[in-house]
């Protein structure tokens, strides 16, 4: 994903009259830390009322209808007829936008639309250019009165921080106001959100207090963290030098020894994603040598805020899963709120 190049002012009591995006610097400020972290939730919806489900679950308008099913917009899109549209209007406007979804990174293709009931329709300006995928979308919403179309989402798949990008309607004469843009950041903290283990209770114990600390540093490393930095200045055995060398393959699953919980049974959370390959790990836990393997969960290219840590025995026969676990980047706070 390609983030949005912004710079930012910190957000001032000074200015007398506050801009949309201070306006809603001020509020995003205000929402509870848990609520950032909540997966598929974006707070920043609730704050300018948007409408997040498509409109294939509700009953469309005639105006939707003609425009979802307008063969012009299809080959706008560069789709065929069998493909669905999405459409959304403005609230108190007669203003459309009309969606097209596309490619692994669910890319968003807009086209604006005004349609007064019994008048022709015309093709508006987009309010300002913006990336619109992976994680950032479009969507319609009323803000401090104003009816606003806003582009924003998380910076990166790992990451807490977010940005937006808002524009106001002003009408049929003005058309679209100026953009603002705000950015929220985040202090995070590090939490064991799953521990899978077999019945070595005390390798479970002695890998989940490092499990944190081992999802941290490959956070600032990547592939490139070192084999030894949880060797704890010991030299480890032949034998598991020799597979700290090894090419981890991504896309490999986390060994949950068939425990059946919210953690384990989404794929998403128990794959290595092949963004970055995982990392090889020499560890000494109670006193014994074992390989960790740490990488990011996701499936292919996508990746989360999850990082994955499984741990095995090195024996003649080869690496055996021993433990496993989970770590979610959360919310240390509230948002940390810049605008301009």
């Amino acid at each position: 994903m390609i983030a949005i190049a912004m710079s930012f002012s910190a957000v001032s009591s000074s200015e007398p009259e506050p801009s949309l995006c201070q306006s809603l610097a001020s509020e995003a400020e205000q929402v509870p830390a848990g609520e950032w972290a909540a997966a598929a939730y974006d707070p920043m919806n609730t704050l300018v009322n948007a409408r997040v489900s498509h409109s294939a679950a509700r009953k469309l308008s005639p105006i939707e209808e003609r425009l979802v099913k307008d063969p012009t917009l299809h080959e706008e899109f560069s789709v065929g007829p069998e493909e669905t549209l999405d459409v959304e209007r403005l609230d108190g406007t007669d203003v459309y936008r009309v969606d097209s979804f596309q490619g692994t990174a669910n890319c968003q293709y807009s086209v604006f639309i005004e349609a007064p009931p019994g008048k022709p329709s015309h093709h508006l300006s987009a309010p300002f250019d913006a990336d619109t995928c992976t994680t950032q979308y479009g969507r319609f919403g009323h803000a401090f009165g104003q009816p606003v179309f806003m582009v924003g989402g998380v910076f990166e798949m790992t990451g807490l921080a977010r940005s937006y990008k808002i524009s106001a309607w002003q009408g049929h004469d003005k058309a679209w106001g100026p953009a603002c843009e705000l950015k929220l950041e985040f202090k995070q903290t590090l939490k064991l959100s799953g521990s899978h283990c077999s019945p070595d209770a005390a390798l479970c114990k002695a890998a989940a207090r490092v499990a944190p600390a081992i999802a941290d540093a490959y956070g600032h490393r990547g592939p490139a963290l070192d084999p030894l930095a949880f060797a704890q200045g010991h030299k480890p055995p032949a034998a598991l030098a020799k597979l700290l060398g090894d090419q981890w393959n991504s896309g490999m699953e986390l060994p949950t020894f068939g425990a059946k919980t919210a953690g384990t049974v989404n794929p998403f959370f128990t794959s290595f994603s092949n963004s970055q390959g995982p990392a090889g790990l020499a560890l000494w836990l109670d006193g014994r040598w074992w390989l960790g393997v740490v990488g990011i969960a996701g499936i292919g290219w996508r990746e989360s805020t999850t990082s994955l840590l499984a741990v095995y025995a090195v024996t003649d026969d080869g690496p055996v899963p021993a433990a496993s676990f989970q770590v979610e980047k959360l919310p240390a706070g509230p948002a940390q709120a810049e605008w301009r």
